[in-house]
């Protein structure tokens, strides 16, 4: 068959195809070819906590392969932008699932996707699958957030896990937490099991005052240290992240042996408190956690390589490496030394 040349009269047809096409995906309302609609009606009944009848919902997931038991993960996506289309956001979602294969069914809820992993079904874990989402989208030059929930076993619970996923967006973007194990997307795509206790510690504070929530003693411990001056707080939590080893805590504090024993002595007199109880200790870390940015008192120990108290008695000098030859003990050469009154004489 022999092809002609495209006109510009064939430009106006394959526009006008193009617009029937969109009219279509409209009407259909959703372009996830990976699942029928009838599974993305089930979907959202799951979504909006209407009751689905296990045989309907395993019946629905029997033609991909899938069953109502994971294990699964959620992630939710929320477009950066609000002039998405909504025909933008469902054709990049379904382009991200074609690419992963079929581990990973979306849905729309409102402006987001709700990304259903299965364990199941993808390479590696789901939280690695998640993160995979989030860099396939990127690379489709769609600017968004993503929230993702952990691990959860049956389908059913999806709508609690999508809720996980989002309260993960809420918490991540305010805390930007400092330890983020998932550095390739720590600024746009925030994992729930990395804020788990800044959630809890957010929802306490709604509804009280933060002090209330942290042992009498802890709250004497710092006004103790407001009143003189003493780091007691800042010795305290270093012991206890240190699983109460006072070698480590000493050699992290910079501090001797000795004299830290000393400290936690005073410490436990003016705490009242028994640290030998576990849930003593577990009661003055989420106590130390919530004061956190709170309470100018409580802060990380961050000793410096040199104690400020001393570094007035040491005089700058460069240190200028010998032309005689090398030290091979590594020390530099700190200059002549100091020459007694009797040679100066």
């Amino acid at each position: 068959m022999k092809w002609s040349p495209i006109t510009e009269r064939d430009y106006v047809l394959i526009q006008c195809l193009g617009d029937v096409l969109c009219q279509e995906l409209k009407r259909s309302e959703y372009f996830n070819i990976s699942i029928s609609k009838h599974m993305v009606t089930v979907l959202e009944r799951l979504l909006a906590k209407e009751h689905v009848p296990d045989s309907q919902l395993i019946s629905t997931l029997a033609p991909i392969g899938w069953s109502d038991t994971g294990p699964f993960v959620c992630a939710v996506v929320k477009p950066a932008s609000p002039y998405y289309s909504r025909e933008t956001i469902i054709s990049t979602a379904e382009m991200v699932c074609s690419e992963l294969g079929g581990g990973v069914l979306f849905v729309m809820d409102g402006q987001e996707i709700v990304f259903v992993i299965n364990a199941r079904h993808v390479e590696g874990s789901p939280l690695d699958m998640a993160g995979k989402v989030f860099q396939s989208l990127s690379e489709h030059q769609y600017k968004m957030t993503m929230g993702v929930s952990t691990e959860f076993l049956k389908l059913k619970d999806l709508p609690d896990y999508r809720q996980q996923a989002a309260d993960a967006i809420d918490v991540g973007v305010t805390k930007r937490h400092p330890n983020d194990p998932h550095p390739q997307t720590s600024n746009d795509c925030y994992y729930f099991e990395d804020y788990v206790l800044d959630f809890i510690i957010d929802k306490c504070c709604t509804r009280v005052l933060p002090e209330t929530l942290c042992p009498p003693g802890l709250l004497a411990l710092i006004e103790y240290d407001r009143a003189n001056g003493t780091e007691f707080c800042i010795t305290l939590r270093e012991f206890l992240d240190n699983n109460m080893q006072v070698s480590e805590t000493a050699r992290r504090l910079f501090m001797h042996r000795n004299s830290l024993i000393k400290q936690l002595a005073k410490i436990r007199k003016i705490l009242q408190i028994d640290l030998d109880d576990p849930n003593a200790r577990l009661m003055l870390s989420f106590a130390f956690r919530i004061l956190e940015g709170r309470c100018d008192v409580i802060k990380r120990a961050t000793p410096p390589l040199l104690d400020k108290r001393f570094s007035h008695t040491l005089p700058e000098r460069k240190c200028q490496i010998r032309t005689s030859g090398i030290v091979e003990s590594g020390h530099l050469d700190h200059g002549p030394k100091a020459t007694s009154p009797r040679q100066l004489a």
